[in-house]
């Protein structure tokens, strides 16, 4: 942990120990190459670092904070088991395995690290999460960040990677089940009921997508049913697009008051006119 001026602290405040439990920082080191971190389960979490600032911390004696995560004798993480049963974890080191003190290193210094494995590092923030109760509304690839409206109609898809921003993205989860995305590829699943969507874009040259559902979806029964919408992607008012509706399942699209119903094991196709930013059916 840093102060406002960056600067390692030799301890740390009073509210902040409440929080994270008996532990300190240690000494800090900026280390460069391959280690290999050590998990309280006895797994081993490869990392690269490049002049990644790393700091080690100390764990008071006989508290509820625990090394979970080591390298020899070096602690590199801990979690700290509060009253309630909340679990609150400390990392010595950025969690993008980076410190950098603005997003322009010729400006203020710092090292962007671009060698360590961002899914190694997903999973094991990923456990994390679950270990402590915290579960997420979407997947997605690791290096993607996506978030869904409370009412699921508007999704957006952010790449942090310029490498990988190019390729197509794809983002899953209960919230999306129920829509189908202009612009985009939907399918949506049933399995005993419970609905889940899975949707597929390009990102702009923004590194990034407004996806807004022009429509919700409802299967007749379990499975899964797609629909293309790409034809639907960046239309001006009074243009119009296609659709198309593939899957072995029955389903009923609902566009405002209009309905289109595809039938089990058929491609369903038809169009759509934008008037006012609002998709209705062609004809």
């Amino acid at each position: 942990m840093r102060d406002r001026y960056f600067n390692p602290m030799e301890a740390l405040p009073g509210e902040v120990r409440r929080v994270l439990g008996t532990v300190e920082p240690g000494p800090s080191e900026t280390l460069t190459g391959e280690r290999t971190w050590t998990l309280s389960s006895g797994e081993t979490l490869g990392v690269n670092l490049q002049e990644t600032p790393v700091q080690d911390l100390r764990v008071g004696e006989g508290s509820t904070t625990r090394p979970f995560l080591t390298e020899g004798d070096a602690v590199r993480g801990t979690v700290h088991t509060r009253s309630n049963g909340s679990r609150v974890y400390h990392l010595g080191f950025p969690l993008g395995l980076s410190w950098m003190y603005s997003m322009d290193p010729e400006l203020s210094g710092g090292r962007l690290n671009t060698t360590f494995d961002t899914e190694a590092m997903a999973v094991f923030y990923g456990d994390m999460l679950d270990e402590a109760g915290v579960k997420t509304r979407l997947s997605t690839s690791p290096t993607v960040v996506a978030h869904v409206s409370d009412s699921g109609k508007v999704l957006l898809v952010r790449d942090r990677n310029p490498a990988t921003a190019s390729r197509p993205v794809t983002v899953a989860g209960e919230d999306l089940g129920a829509h189908v995305y202009a612009g985009a590829v939907t399918t949506s699943t049933r399995h005993d009921g419970a609905r889940r969507g899975e949707v597929r874009c390009t990102l702009d040259v923004n590194s990034a997508r407004i996806l807004c559902a022009f429509g919700q979806i409802e299967l007749a029964s379990d499975g899964a049913v797609t629909v293309d919408a790409t034809g639907l992607e960046d239309k001006d008012s009074g243009a119009t697009g296609r659709v198309v509706v593939e899957g072995a399942t029955a389903a009923v699209l609902t566009i405002g008051k209009q309905a289109v119903r595809h039938e089990a094991g058929t491609v369903t196709r038809f169009s759509l006119v934008r008037t006012n930013g609002i998709w209705t059916l062609a004809g």
